[in-house]
């Protein structure tokens, strides 16, 4: 059975991550880089295919993912949708992780 998490990216404020956002494209493919990151040991960078910096991935999901990729599991991640986020006045983005079969077909 395939897996398929929805979720929204954090860390959305920090760096540049707002300018990459402002170019998304629903549907869009992005990507997924394991970081060494001393506040998070499972951090998970949420990037453009270009590795423009969009986020992370939520301290929800990341260690099971992160163990997952470590593991050889696949993901094909793509943005569900951007949006405002109110009184900050940043953009914000769902996306959709979809694990991608490991058996031959």
């Amino acid at each position: 059975m395939t897996k398929m998490t929805y979720t929204k990216i954090v860390g959305i404020s920090f760096g540049t991550c707002q300018e990459a956002i402002k170019t998304l494209k629903e549907k869009q493919e992005l990507k997924l880089v394991m970081e060494d990151n001393p506040f998070d040991v499972n951090a998970l960078m949420v990037v453009t295919l270009d590795n423009r910096q969009v986020g992370y991935i939520s301290r929800k999901f990341n260690q099971r993912i992160k163990k997952e990729l470590e593991e050889g599991k696949k993901y094909k991640v793509t943005v569900e949708n951007i949006y405002f986020c109110g009184d900050s006045g940043n953009l914000g983005v769902c996306i959709k992780i979809l694990e991608l079969s490991t058996t031959p077909q």
